[in-house]
C-alpha cells in the first residue's frame, strides 16, 4: 500500500474535525457560539452556532474600530424566551457590501466525515467516465445559476 500512513493522518485530521462538529452542533442546542474576525479598516468576519445551524457573515462595512479576533456565547433558552425565531436550515443573502450564509450543522459533518474516508475508497474510471461525470457536474451548476438569478 503507498502512502498508507499518509491516508491514516488524513482520515485521523479529518474524522477529529468531524467530531469536533458533533460536540458544536450538539452545544449549539444549548448555547449559541460566535466567532468574529475583523480585518483592514472596516471589514469583519462572523461565524455563529445556533439551534443546528451555521451561520457565516461577511461584511465589508462595519461602522466599529478593528478588533483581530472575538469570541462570545450566550444561552439559547435566553435566546427562545426573548421572542426570536428559529433560524432556517437554508438560506443565504447578499449585498454591495455583505454577504449572509446558513446552513445546518449535518451538512458540514456528512462533508468532513466524506473528506475522512475518502483515502481509502478505490475508484477505477476510465476517461469516457470521467467526462460524463464532468459534463454532468457542469449541467448541474448551470441550472443552480440559472435557478438563482
Amino acid at each position: 500500500m503507498k502512502y498508507r500512513k499518509l491516508r491514516i493522518a488524513w482520515s485521523v485530521a479529518w474524522g477529529a474535525l468531524c467530531l469536533l462538529w458533533v460536540i458544536l452542533w450538539v452545544r449549539s442546542y444549548w448555547w449559541i457560539d460566535a466567532f468574529q474576525h475583523r480585518y483592514g479598516k472596516s471589514g469583519s468576519a462572523t461565524a455563529t452556532s445556533k439551534f443546528g445551524v451555521v451561520h457565516l457573515i461577511v461584511m465589508h462595512q462595519h461602522p466599529t474600530a478593528p478588533i483581530t479576533w472575538r469570541y462570545w456565547h450566550a444561552s439559547a433558552n435566553a435566546w427562545l424566551t426573548s421572542g426570536q425565531p428559529q433560524p432556517e436550515l437554508f438560506h443565504w443573502n447578499h449585498s454591495s457590501n455583505s454577504f449572509f450564509a446558513g446552513f445546518p450543522h449535518g451538512l458540514a459533518l456528512v462533508t468532513t466525515g466524506l473528506l475522512a474516508a475518502s483515502p481509502w475508497i478505490r475508484w477505477r474510471f476510465s476517461l469516457r467516465t470521467l467526462l460524463v461525470a464532468m459534463t454532468l457536474i457542469a449541467v448541474g451548476l448551470g441550472v443552480v445559476v440559472y435557478a438563482v438569478r
